[in-house]
């Protein structure tokens, strides 16, 4: 065991499954980045590599995709929901700047996240 801590017996419980004691065993294939979790390295690609990511690495891994602008979901039900708002403006625009999105919690997120000493 490690002497790893936790606030919530959720975080511990996956650490102690998925994490403590392993090694690595995702690993990146266009630098030396590796971990222990996939979604580890799906956030990985997609920061540091995401022309490479969005166009090979997970290809297979979703494979259903929009014809509209060729976004790929590794489930269909996401493709559906995606194509309710494909090709149309977003409803949902920051006062502050021109941001733009179809979800309430985006929105706040980006409030709270570019524009917290204007948004209370």
């Amino acid at each position: 065991m490690c002497l790893k801590v936790y606030s919530y017996k959720t975080n511990l419980t996956r650490h102690v499954r998925f994490e403590c004691g392993k090694n690595a065993a995702f690993h990146c294939l266009h630098c030396n980045y590796s971990c222990k979790q996939k979604g580890n390295l799906k956030r990985h690609m997609s920061r540091r590599h995401s022309k490479r990511y969005r166009r090979s690495y997970y290809k297979d891994d979703n494979p259903f995709n929009c014809e509209k602008c060729s976004h790929r979901f590794k489930y269909k039900h996401h493709l559906t929901a995606h194509l309710k708002e494909c090709g149309f403006d977003p409803p949902l625009k920051c006062y502050f700047c021109g941001y733009k999105t179809h979800r309430k919690y985006n929105l706040k997120t980006h409030l709270l996240t570019k524009h917290s000493n204007m948004y209370q």
